[in-house]
């Protein structure tokens, strides 16, 4: 790597934080260049679009006591409740900040559920018309109305989500599979649990 005309010879995965990455070449070269009039650094190497870093991305570097530089890609965590919140708080939509039902959130409660009616029955409707077009936009819908009620109530979707995810894995055997009846039946394991959703709940405040 290159920085303000001082090379530092690190190993391919040092410089890229990419263990998997291939190079013909394992010392790398990245050069920090300065954007005078916009007042920032930026970073020039063929092998970035190899490792698939674009244009825009945010790259930061740290430089440990023996002089290496590793460079990561700050990830962007895609969360849906999220937009939906920022959605519903742009609308001046109640947004609630622990689980509840009460009068505070009971009628837009209410009002998700009939939306989530209405998406439903226009989900099923694309299907029954094999319009896979339509299907796709009522499943997105009618996932952004089911993220708007339990931002309404209060809840963390991903909470709930890991808590029933970790449940279903628990379904599968130690070889990797899930054991079936011959009538198609699922058969539970002994490592099976069921999930505990009212602690996962309670851990955010119910």
């Amino acid at each position: 790597m290159t920085i303000a005309g001082k090379k530092f010879q690190n190993s391919r995965d040092v410089i890229f934080s990419r263990p998997n990455f291939e190079s013909e070449n394992p010392q790398q070269t990245a050069v920090v260049k300065y954007n005078e009039e916009e007042d920032f650094y930026y970073l020039e190497s063929d092998v970035f679009e190899q490792v698939g870093w674009k244009p825009g991305d945010d790259i930061t570097w740290t430089i440990d006591d023996d002089g290496l530089i590793t460079l990561t890609k700050e990830e962007k965590i895609m969360s849906y409740q999220n937009d939906v919140t920022e959605f519903m708080s742009a609308a001046d939509q109640y947004v609630g900040k622990t689980p509840h039902l009460n009068e505070d959130n009971m009628a837009q409660a209410r009002l998700y559920i009939d939306l989530i009616d209405e998406e439903f029955r226009e989900l099923c409707d694309g299907f029954l018309r094999r319009h896979i077009g339509d299907i796709a936009d009522g499943g997105a819908d009618l996932v952004w109305v089911v993220k708007g009620l339990f931002t309404t109530l209060g809840i963390d979707f991903d909470k709930v989500w890991e808590e029933v995810r970790a449940s279903n894995m628990s379904k599968v055997s130690e070889g990797g599979k899930i054991k079936k009846r011959a009538d198609g039946k699922i058969l539970k394991p002994d490592t099976y649990f069921k999930p505990d959703i009212d602690r996962v709940l309670k851990e955010q405040g119910l």
